[in-house]
């Protein structure tokens, strides 16, 4: 009967220490400068203990205001800053994305920051973020659209990008230019921002060892 105490106990444990380990997660990519390069490489970034691992497809890590990784790679431009610390994400030279972003496991309370969402200089048309998320089913859950113009846009200032939905399983996201498929200029993400959905298993863990002490109870009190 003690070792019966004792299991539940360690399952209740375990099931609160999985639930805990489910807050909010920031990736701001400092700890990634090493994986400096060329875009369009499958970039992985596995993380803290516990967190969920990311897959990122046509993207690199970019370091502030040093080309050739500043925006992208022969990048001319050196004054583009990260919304934190030196380091952010972005796609190559020309490419008008997409940069997807896949969840290891689903989650919610999904936010981030594009920088630099301005004009095309060449054409001087403006540049559109469009950002999607999915769930593991592959089924648009959301989509939100920036364009400079709009609150918090422009040249070298950091917008933030909000979704409302759970159950995220990936985060697929472009620039374009107004009017045309073309985008020519630099933009990047920076404190990616989410919260991974309590994990079953866990909730399943704790119920058992609430049934195991309830059982374990109505039998002493029977004895």
């Amino acid at each position: 009967m003690k070792n019966m105490v004792i299991i539940c106990t360690v399952c209740i444990f375990l099931a609160l220490t999985a639930l805990a380990k489910a807050g909010t997660i920031t990736q701001d990519f400092e700890d990634e400068g090493q994986t400096l390069g060329e875009g369009g490489q499958l970039l992985t970034i596995t993380g803290l203990p516990g967190e969920p691992t990311l897959t990122f497809t046509g993207a690199y890590i970019a370091e502030e205001g040093n080309p050739p990784y500043a925006f992208y790679a022969s990048s001319p431009y050196v004054n583009d800053e990260a919304h934190s610390g030196q380091y952010t994400v972005t796609d190559k030279k020309g490419d008008s994305g997409p940069i997807t972003v896949s969840f290891a496991t689903p989650v919610y309370d999904l936010s981030f920051y594009a920088m630099d969402i301005d004009y095309d200089p060449w054409s001087t048309s403006n540049e559109i973020l469009t950002a999607t998320v999915y769930n593991a089913s592959d089924v648009a859950l959301q989509t939100i659209t920036k364009q400079n113009g709009d609150p918090n846009t422009g040249d070298g200032v950091a917008t933030p990008v909000t979704f409302s939905v759970s159950g995220i399983s990936s985060l697929e996201m472009w620039v374009k230019v107004a009017g045309g498929d073309h985008h020519y200029g630099g933009w990047a993400l920076d404190d990616l921002s989410y919260t991974p959905v309590p994990i079953p298993a866990a909730a399943w863990l704790l119920g058992s060892g609430l049934i195991g002490l309830v059982a374990f109870r109505r039998r002493k009190m029977n004895s």
